[in-house]
């Protein structure tokens, strides 16, 4: 290990050289580690090949979820949000019981893992809307239903100050993680505002036309608006969860 003097502060890793700063000064040394040739072809790293190719479907198969969820997360605010959902496919593959070691997929895995998930960390769906949320999902014909009783939103959560108006959305998607294909169909009910009752029960229905093998999932929201000289203004913030995720198993 070497010394180096410079005007730059240099700290990580530049071909062959780390570069770190220690009590005795700025130091640059040889890389530590095994080689990338030595992963990628090593028979001691050949779990480590089988992890980082499950963790890049896992990835892909999360980008496919973001793009079937469409334009309900454009109100959600959370920085972790693509590493969450990277994690959380991950975690279905891994409850694959049929393929082997580097060939686990969400696919295959327990699908139901994806339940009650939540898109938006720091304000979940029980506390944006502590309502009593009636739900159903029919694995069989891919019938998704959900009902919210008449609530009034300002008082159930201090949203966003600039909030002053809010639409509930509902998705229902059949997505098939093998083929990277989905359908998907979205409601909203009505921009309603914070500070009064709603008129009456939200209702919302969504009937898939899915394939045996395709994954359903149900997914509830709330997206916040505020008005400007009378356009919608969306306010990031809401809160966005997968009410239930199943399998269709036999096509009817």
């Amino acid at each position: 290990m070497a010394k180096y003097e410079s005007i730059v502060t240099i700290r990580g890793t530049i071909d062959d050289l780390t570069f770190r700063k220690t009590a005795e000064g700025k130091v640059v040394g040889a890389k530590t580690g095994p080689t990338r040739e030595k992963v990628l072809t090593h028979e001691n790293f050949a779990r480590t090949r089988h992890y980082a190719h499950e963790f890049k479907q896992a990835v892909k198969d999360a980008t496919l979820l973001r793009r079937a969820l469409g334009s309900l997360l454009d109100g959600v605010r959370c920085t972790t949000l693509n590493g969450d959902m990277h994690g959380l496919l991950r975690a279905v593959s891994r409850q694959d019981p049929t393929s082997d070691l580097g060939s686990r997929c969400a696919s295959a895995g327990d699908v139901g893992v994806l339940t009650g998930f939540d898109f938006n960390q720091n304000l979940t769906l029980a506390t944006a809307l502590p309502v009593k949320i009636q739900q159903s999902l029919d694995a069989a014909t891919g019938l998704m239903k959900v009902q919210l009783p008449s609530f009034i939103a300002y008082k159930r959560r201090a949203f966003r100050q600039e909030a002053t108006h809010f639409r509930i959305l509902s998705v229902g998607i059949a997505v098939n993680f093998d083929k990277q294909e989905y359908c998907s169909k979205i409601q909203t009910s009505d921009l309603l505002p914070l500070s009064r009752k709603t008129p009456g029960p939200i209702y919302l229905e969504h009937a898939l036309n899915a394939k045996s093998g395709d994954v359903l999932v149900q997914v509830l929201g709330i997206q916040l608006y505020r008005l400007d000289k009378g356009k919608e203004v969306l306010v990031k913030g809401g809160a966005v969860q997968i009410l239930e995720a199943a399998r269709m198993e036999t096509a009817v």
